[in-house]
């Protein structure tokens, strides 16, 4: 509208909306540049955060394709599980939008009715676990035990590296020193991170 000189045409209020939407994620998009320029270095800095702020802060991230292909999105946590970590933020929030987009690839591939995705957060002494459903049929037997490979894929090559899971899990295990697996459940697969506690927590 705006090359057609169409001003007219323009919902200020959406045009406000959509360019927030746009600014947030070009940010996201150049920070990502920036962590993967920095997973070999030593330079990086810890910070205490809440994971529920993570949570907060990746469905902004994907929440456009997740409304545009009516995915249903949930959070459900087990009493309050306000929970403090020691670490690398940036690296968490990566690892659940990546789990994340993920999900709405094989949703949108499976064309599943009612499409959703469901994150479960609880916690025992020890551990935080951050369960992330979805309801697309579950991963086939043949390539479960291959999904956390490097460089394994099943999506076409001008799509994906195949790295995502893989990073994902290293970065799990070796700057939080928690779990990364993934489970087949009735309607579909469930990625399940666990992460140790700081002990200080709520």
């Amino acid at each position: 509208d705006i090359e057609l000189d169409d001003l007219t045409q323009i919902d200020v209020q959406q045009f406000l909306e959509v360019s927030t939407k746009v600014k947030k994620y070009t940010a996201h998009l150049s920070q990502t540049i920036d962590d993967f320029r920095s997973l070999a270095s030593d330079e990086k800095a810890k910070s205490e955060f809440l994971l529920i702020d993570v949570l907060e802060e990746a469905y902004p991230i994907i929440e456009s394709e997740y409304k545009k292909n009516n995915i249903e999105y949930s959070v459900d946590m087990e009493g309050e599980c306000v929970c403090n970590f020691f670490g690398y933020k940036r690296e968490l929030l990566q690892v659940i939008i990546n789990i994340l987009n993920n999900a709405k690839d094989i949703l949108i591939e499976k064309k599943i009715q009612n499409p959703k995705v469901t994150l479960d957060l609880s916690r025992d002494d020890k551990n935080v676990y951050l369960n992330i459903h979805d309801n697309a049929g579950g991963v086939p037997k043949s390539i479960i035990e291959k999904i956390f490979d490097p460089y394994f894929t099943t999506k076409h090559e001008s799509i994906g590296t195949g790295i995502g899971l893989f990073m994902s899990k290293k970065m799990i295990i070796e700057h939080f020193n928690g779990s990364l697996s993934v489970k087949n459940e009735e309607d579909g697969a469930t990625f399940c991170i666990s992460l140790p506690r700081m002990g200080k927590d709520k």
